[in-house]
Parts: C-alpha cells; sequence; structure tokens
C-alpha cells in the first residue's frame, strides 16, 4: 500500500446553506460540522463535505472526490475544491486569498468523517494546507491508520 499523495489528490467541498430538515452546527472552522439526518431524506456525505469546504473557504464552492475511504463508520475523503461551474478555484475571493497570495495554499482538502446510520460529522478538515495534516489523525481519533493508505 501506498501512503496517499495527499496534497495534489484532494478535493473542495462546499458549506453554503443546509437543507431545511437538516441542522448544522459548524464550529472550529468547519470541523465538528454535523448534519442530522431526516427519516425522509438520505444523508449526503458529500453534500455535507461540500458546505463544509465553502464554510471554510466564505464562499460557495463544489468539489471533486479523487480519494474515498471508508472503514468502521470512518470515511476517509479527499479531493479538490472546485468553483460551482466547475472550473478551478480562485483563492483570491476565500478566507485563505492572503496565504493562498503568498504561495502558501495547495489545491485540495481532505476530510475525515464519523458516519453513523442517522447523521455524519466532519470531524476534522484541512484545505490549502501546505503540509500533510492528516497524518496524526488515526491517533488522534482511533481509527485504523490503514484508512489513511489507498487501497
Amino acid at each position: 500500500m501506498k501512503l496517499l499523495k495527499l496534497l495534489p489528490m484532494l478535493t473542495c467541498l462546499s458549506l453554503s446553506a443546509c437543507d431545511s430538515d437538516r441542522q448544522a452546527d459548524a464550529h472550529n472552522n468547519g470541523v465538528n460540522t454535523t448534519i442530522q439526518a431526516d427519516s425522509s431524506k438520505n444523508l449526503s456525505v458529500h453534500g455535507l463535505l461540500k458546505n463544509a469546504v465553502s464554510a471554510y473557504l466564505g464562499i460557495e464552492a463544489n468539489i471533486v472526490v479523487e480519494n474515498r475511504n471508508r472503514q468502521d463508520g470512518w470515511i476517509f475523503v479527499c479531493g479538490k475544491p472546485v468553483q460551482m461551474d466547475g472550473s478551478a478555484m480562485n483563492y483570491s475571493r476565500t478566507s485563505i486569498a492572503k496565504r493562498a497570495a503568498d504561495g502558501l495554499v495547495d489545491d485540495y482538502f481532505c476530510a475525515l468523517v464519523l458516519h453513523t446510520d442517522d447523521n455524519a460529522v466532519v470531524r476534522e478538515l484541512v484545505v490549502g494546507d501546505t503540509d500533510a495534516a492528516v497524518l496524526d489523525w488515526a491517533d488522534r481519533h482511533g481509527f485504523p491508520e490503514s484508512l489513511l493508505y489507498h487501497q
């Protein structure tokens, strides 16, 4: 197994408005974002991540998921943030514009989601970080380290 090539393989997610049948609680720059599923609706992890990335960036964004691993209720997702029309992200309009202007943003995102039958919680989210911030997530959250590897 190879460790994920994290920086180039990340996907962007957007956190704009949540559906009225869902409750969102975002704090810590999108970390620990929770969406409760209504019994009449499917819970969309992709939508949750799209909303979380959007909230982090401060603009409505879309995501392209390039890697998704799931194990024991944990989901590790990486991809690339993109504009709503699918074009490359223009970071000059985002909350990380200064870092981007200084060349300190890589075009990716990674997220760790804890998923149960009735909800999903974004436990960790990195957008544009230039280091491998995900490497200590397994130790901090107690999930199998193999989740971080491309399978």
